[in-house]
């Protein structure tokens, strides 16, 4: 019996560790961010060099950066969100396209035990020593992500407009009733994502015509259930490799 579990546990180890470094060397967000940038400023792909400033040699300011950036995310939905200080101080795209590819990698890494998980029964009981606490608390952040919609984004209000939270209320309009425009919006959301990272990705076209901030929590608040359903599937693979065990005992 303890033969078999050794020639069990042995080539799982080698499959996870495979997939880790092809994740790794297969990301290359170089054509896709010269594709974005030729969209938002109208130069040809062609013409973009790794070497040229974001602001000096392609007239990109503040605001239609994070938009760029808020573009890229939207193509990898895994990228972790990036800061508004980070992306201030990456000037030119070289520079850009290097932090992305720094951040890439751990993407690849804490999706495969994942799918691990799911596909290799022993793997998940390694998996569920190791790191079980980090998938409990995905699944109760992604759960409880709803409920801190409104109060993460009534915050992130006060503190860009100056409001006092106990002011603010569902119904008020972003532009009219709060005088945030679409700039700011951005900023908003971008902070709203960075604050509860699991929170998917809304395009800057759905931003535009969500006026209110009930609007706002409704939608997202509509998209979380999505991802909440996506990880309740991981728990199941644990109790059915459980069972084997006992029955081999």
């Amino acid at each position: 019996m303890g033969d078999d579990v050794s020639t069990v546990e042995s080539p799982v180890a080698e499959v996870v560790a495979t997939p880790k470094s092809s994740g790794t060397n297969d990301v290359d967000p170089a054509p896709v961010f010269m594709s974005i940038i030729s969209e938002k400023t109208g130069y040809p792909s062609e013409m973009l060099e790794l070497s040229m400033d974001m602001e000096a040699d392609l007239g990109i300011d503040s605001i239609k950066r994070v938009e760029i950036m808020w573009a890229l995310q939207e193509q990898y939905q895994n990228l972790p969100q990036i800061g508004a200080n980070d992306i201030a101080e990456l000037r030119t795209v070289g520079q850009i396209i290097e932090h992305v590819k720094t951040i890439l990698p751990a993407v690849g890494e804490v999706a495969i035990p994942e799918l691990d998980l799911v596909e290799n029964s022993a793997s998940t009981a390694i998996s569920a020593d190791s790191s079980g606490n980090g998938n409990g608390s995905a699944a109760a952040d992604l759960g409880s992500v709803p409920g801190e919609i409104a109060p993460a984004l009534l915050s992130i209000i006060g503190e860009k407009t100056g409001y006092p939270v106990e002011m603010l209320e569902l119904s008020m309009d972003m532009e009219a009733d709060l005088g945030i425009d679409s700039i700011k919006r951005v900023e908003i959301m971008w902070s709203l994502q960075e604050q509860l990272p699991h929170l998917p990705q809304v395009s800057g076209s759905e931003i535009g015509e969500l006026r209110t901030l009930k609007e706002i929590v409704d939608h997202l608040g509509s998209l979380a259930p999505a991802e909440t359903s996506g990880v309740a599937i991981i728990p199941a693979p644990v109790s059915d490799s459980t069972e084997p065990v006992k029955k081999n005992s």
